[in-house]
């Protein structure tokens, strides 16, 4: 796992779905922050290229919608049995800046069962949850009848841009 690009909040993953709580405190304790600002969006594509390496690996089929140059959105799918409504999860890359933080906001610091660090709380914590559990579901079932979309999103910060994409190019039930 390629240090500097995603960090998790595993605190929440631990306490409501110990299915994958190992795996998202793993992903936790591998991860870390990156400076994925979305004014001037430096890091964005590093932390997409982590959430598709990571969903393709899981089992999930990754598809990048290319919203501003070098800073996609990323879809995993999972597909369902069939004939089912279709679920979409979604999370976003950014950041906001990191001035009047105390801590050193790219340097994750784990205190027992919480991760302290830019993004831990929003969002990148929420979507490591997101990726842990769809993970869980490609690897364990139980096998949904509908598509799973698991979708990181950029410039949630300002604009939405990346969610405006997202609901321009994927339908969710």
């Amino acid at each position: 796992m390629n240090k500097g690009l995603i960090l998790a909040a595993a605190a929440l993953a631990v306490a409501a779905a110990p299915a994958f709580a190992a795996d998202e405190m793993a992903l936790a304790q591998k991860s870390a922050c990156t400076a994925c600002h979305t004014v001037g969006g430096a890091g964005v594509g590093a932390v997409a290229a982590f959430v598709s390496d990571y969903l393709e690996r899981a089992g999930l089929r990754v598809e990048r919608q290319e919203v501003v140059p070098g800073r996609p959105n990323v879809v995993g799918v999972l597909p369902g049995t069939g004939g089912g409504r279709s679920l979409l999860w979604n999370g976003h890359m950014d950041t906001v800046g990191v001035a009047g933080m105390t801590i050193a906001p790219f340097e994750p610091r784990r205190d027992g069962d919480r991760v302290y660090g830019r993004g831990a709380m929003d969002m990148k914590g929420g979507l490591a949850s997101l990726m842990a559990a769809a993970a869980d579901l490609a690897r364990s079932g139980p096998a949904l009848s509908g598509d799973l979309l698991v979708a990181a999103t950029m410039d949630e910060e300002y604009g939405s841009r990346g969610m405006e994409a997202l609901v321009a190019g994927y339908r969710a039930d």
